[in-house]
């Protein structure tokens, strides 16, 4: 009679331990956007993201805390790395359970060194303290 643990074989079992340890090496290294779960996250909504930020791009209405930010922004060479710059922050502050504080600089931070990659502003990706006041402010409903 084979082994089990539960339902499960044994060999199951301790493979299922082996990837979870393996996981989390690779969550502790490279943060939760590098584990299996993360990737499968990105693929899943990354072409959502990209398309909804793309139709905000191009949106003529815009509210005034967010002009100066879309304009910048809008100069970006790439949509695409604009959602992976908001995915990849999200996805490694919220995989180590960070506030949405924590969670927002991350992502801005992630922005504006694109934005210093691409040339359109000069630093070191450091976020400007007034830029980094209003994306800790929750949002008005």
């Amino acid at each position: 009679m084979d082994k089990t643990v539960g339902d499960r074989p044994v060999e199951l079992e301790l493979a299922a331990e082996k990837a979870k340890r393996q996981q989390d090496r690779v969550a502790e290294r490279e943060g939760f956007w590098a584990t299996d779960a993360g990737q499968a996250i990105a693929r899943k909504w990354l072409p959502e993201l990209t398309e909804g930020l793309r139709a905000a791009l191009l949106a003529s209405k815009v509210r005034p805390v967010n002009r100066e930010f879309l304009a910048r922004i809008r100069e970006l060479k790439s949509v695409e790395r604009l959602a992976l710059c908001i995915l990849y922050g999200a996805l490694n502050s919220l995989g180590n359970n960070e506030n949405y504080a924590k969670t927002a600089k991350a992502i801005g931070t992630n922005i504006s060194i694109e934005c210093v990659g691409d040339g359109l502003t000069k630093g070191t990706g450091e976020l400007r303290p007034s830029v980094l006041q209003s994306l800790l402010r929750p949002p008005r409903h």
